[in-house]
C-alpha cells in the first residue's frame, strides 16, 4: 500500500506495489484521479468566491468591492480551475519526489496533465506549466498561479489584491490532493466507475 515516514508524517507515499499492472488500469485510474481532483478544485474555488463575496460589503475601495462582489460565467471560471487542477498535479508530483519519483508515477503524474486536457481543454496543460516553469519556490509558484487564476476570473486590475484569497487552495491543498491520489491508486478498479 502506502507508506508513512518514520518521523509521524501523515503523507501518503507512493510504493512500487501501486504501479497499476496494465495501460487500461493505468489509464482508468488517471482518469478517475483527474475527474476527482477537477470536482475539488472546482468546488473548493467557488467556496473562496463566495467567501471574497461576503467581504465585498466591508472593502472600501468601490471598485474593489464591485469586483468582489462580481458573479462568474463560465468562461471565466473553467479557466481558473484548469489553471488550478494543473498545479495540484504538479504539487502531487513534487510530493511523490518530483525528478526524484519512480518512471512509472511520473508517466502517471504526465498522463493526469494530459489527461485534464480533456476535462477542461483551455488553457491547455502544458502552457498552464511552461507559464510558470521559472518559479523559485514553491511560495512563489503558488503566488504567481493564485494572480493568474484571478485574471482568468476577471479581476483585471485587482487580480493581485484578490490572489490571497485564492492562494490557500494552492497552499493547504495537500490533504485532499494526496487522498485522490491514494483513492486512484489503491481502490478497486470495479469502484472508480
Amino acid at each position: 500500500m502506502a507508506e508513512t515516514a518514520a518521523s509521524g508524517d501523515t503523507r501518503f507515499y507512493v510504493t512500487p506495489a501501486l504501479n497499476p499492472k496494465s495501460r487500461s488500469e493505468r489509464y482508468k485510474r488517471v482518469h478517475f484521479y483527474v475527474s476527482q481532483m477537477g470536482v475539488s478544485v472546482s468546488a473548493r474555488l467557488k467556496e473562496r468566491l463566495l467567501a471574497i463575496r461576503g467581504l465585498s460589503e466591508k472593502i472600501a475601495d468601490p471598485d474593489l468591492a464591485a469586483l468582489a462582489a462580481k458573479n462568474f460565467n463560465e468562461s471565466e471560471f473553467l479557466p481558473a480551475v484548469k489553471e488550478l487542477l494543473c498545479i495540484w498535479i504538479h504539487l502531487d508530483a513534487a510530493d511523490q519526489g518530483g525528478d526524484m519519483m519512480p518512471a512509472w508515477l511520473m508517466n502517471y503524474m504526465k498522463l493526469a496533465l494530459y489527461a485534464s486536457d480533456y476535462l477542461i481543454p483551455a488553457p491547455d496543460a502544458m502552457s498552464v506549466m511552461d507559464l510558470h516553469s521559472d518559479c523559485a519556490d514553491l511560495d512563489s509558484l503558488c503566488s504567481e498561479v493564485s494572480i493568474k487564476a484571478c485574471e482568468y476570473l476577471g479581476f483585471g486590475f485587482a487580480s493581485a489584491a484578490f490572489a490571497p484569497g485564492i492562494k490557500p487552495l494552492l497552499t493547504e491543498s495537500r490533504a485532499i490532493r494526496q487522498n485522490h491520489l491514494k483513492d486512484s491508486l489503491c481502490k478497486p478498479l470495479e469502484e472508480l466507475g
